[in-house]
């Protein structure tokens, strides 16, 4: 209210309030102005590493909340783990901030835990007496009056959390939307580089991996033209990555002469959606021919568009010598196998011819044997045995009779069949007979069939003058013999 009476005092006061609202006015365009650098200057740091990125964000929200302490954390997607950075003090250099990250467990207790669950800042202006919220984050040696803590939040979670402590008023509404403001136009950049370095990272592992592989691993695009090559391509070849990549029809002209229209034929229709698996050979550098096996394949981007093709060269020269060496055994095996083959038949014919003589001249010795035996020896016993003797004399010629029928009994039997003209074979049957066997026993001693059997029984029978009688032919044999 002006003072009426008093011109003077309402001059005064009116210059004051002017000087007041100027000075707001003055603070408002440099904190706008701060601002606008800081925005500026995070803009221009697309390009630098993450961990810089971090550093100077801690910084920046340490200068726009003039707090004395500041740290920035990462969460993770379940929200149970939070990848910190150590406190960073005003006017600490940046370098501090390089240390490596430390993990903590997103557990009740800690002063960021409020701001990750209700997904908004949480502002302790007394943090002493926020006794269920403060924990170890000021790792046992940074004193903690006021604390601020800011979530970043991404399609509904929190994803970061910016901590500003110790400032040395009360931390206002206005402090968290300078600093809210400034974390939202620096979120796309910061998880950009991430997601940078992140690719950077698979990158290398797949370049170590590639390069350190010890078989031939190509990539080529839709063109004709590598994408990649391993280091092992010189050492199966002997020609480097530098001239493969230069001359794309390079492995054509290595190969042999014989294997090149396979290979042609194979990067023509490697991007029809095959698999291809073959053999081929090459002539390294050094003049040595060796033997490669190439398994390739498509590669198709989402849409079904083809994007490359990837091929593995494994050398197999050692693998396929040994194969050749392999076949070259087995048909010698094989020759061998059919020389003894042909050697023991051939035995086999003359052991059977050898006893077929034996057979033959044991048939033959039988019947000198008989024939002596009934020559020269019956008849002088029946002589003996009508002349008169004495009973101890007959008694001696019984003996010797009987013994000589048990000398002559082996084969005494075969040589009254012979008699008959039987045959080995009926010979065979017929002493089977004798000895109570069956038709069907004596087809499997034989290894023949019943009727083969019954066709050698039918010529015994008719040989010994039994046919169309009923005569038992086994008790018959027994008689004659």
């Amino acid at each position: 209210m002006k003072n009426e009476n008093n011109p003077l005092v309402n001059y005064i006061e009116s210059s004051c309030h002017a000087q007041d609202e100027d000075k707001g006015a003055a603070e408002a365009m440099s904190r706008e102005r701060d601002q606008l650098r800081v925005h500026l200057n995070i803009c221009q740091m697309a390009v630098t590493q993450s961990r810089e990125i971090i550093s100077f964000v801690i910084e920046e929200c340490i200068k726009i909340s003039g707090s004395e302490l500041g740290f920035f954390g990462f969460v993770s997607k379940d929200e149970t783990i939070m990848t910190a950075y150590s406190w960073l003090q005003k006017g600490m250099e940046s370098s501090a901030i390089d240390k490596r990250p430390v993990e903590f467990p997103c557990s009740d207790g800690e002063i960021w835990t409020e701001a990750v669950k209700q997904r908004k800042a949480v502002i302790f202006n007394d943090y002493r007496k926020a006794d269920s919220c403060k924990k170890s984050c000021s790792e046992g040696h940074v004193t903690l009056s006021r604390v601020m803590s800011i979530p970043i939040i991404d399609a509904g979670k929190a994803v970061a959390v910016a901590v500003v402590a110790n400032k040395k008023e009360d931390y206002t509404e206005s402090d968290y939307l300078h600093i809210h403001f400034f974390l939202e136009n620096t979120k796309s950049i910061i998880q950009r580089q991430q997601s940078i370095e992140a690719l950077q990272i698979s990158e290398e592992w797949f370049l170590t991996v590639a390069d350190f592989t010890y078989t031939w691993e190509i990539w080529r695009g839709t063109d004709g033209r590598y994408i990649y090559i391993s280091p092992a391509c010189e050492r199966t070849t002997g020609y480097s990555v530098e001239e493969f990549m230069n001359d794309p029809g390079l492995v054509i002209k290595i190969a042999h002469p014989d294997d090149r229209m396979l290979l042609v034929k194979n990067e023509d229709e490697c991007l029809t959606g095959q698999f291809f698996d073959f053999d081929f050979r090459i002539i390294t550098r050094g003049g040595e021919e060796r033997w490669i096996n190439h398994v390739c394949q498509p590669v198709f981007s989402n849409d079904a568009k083809p994007l490359a093709y990837r091929a593995i060269n494994r050398d197999i020269t050692l693998k396929k010598k040994l194969e050749i060496e392999k076949d070259a055994y087995n048909r010698q095996l094989k020759k061998l196998v059919e020389t003894k083959t042909a050697e023991l038949e051939e035995l086999n014919t003359a052991l059977k011819v050898m006893l077929r003589h034996s057979e033959a001249e044991k048939t033959e010795i039988e019947q000198r044997i008989l024939a002596n035996m009934n020559e020269f020896v019956t008849p002088y016993l029946e002589k003996l045995k009508a002349s008169q003797l004495s009973i101890t004399q007959k008694t001696l010629i019984d003996i010797l009779e009987s013994n000589l029928k048990d000398i002559f009994s082996s084969f005494l039997r075969h040589m009254s069949m012979t008699q008959y003209n039987l045959t080995p074979k009926e010979i065979q049957i017929a002493t089977m007979i004798q000895s109570g066997r069956t038709s069907k026993e004596m087809a499997s001693i034989l290894n023949v069939s019943n009727r083969t059997i019954n066709f050698h029984r039918e010529n015994v029978r008719k040989k010994l003058g039994l046919r169309n009688k009923k005569v038992n032919l086994r008790s018959h044999l027994l008689l004659i013999t």
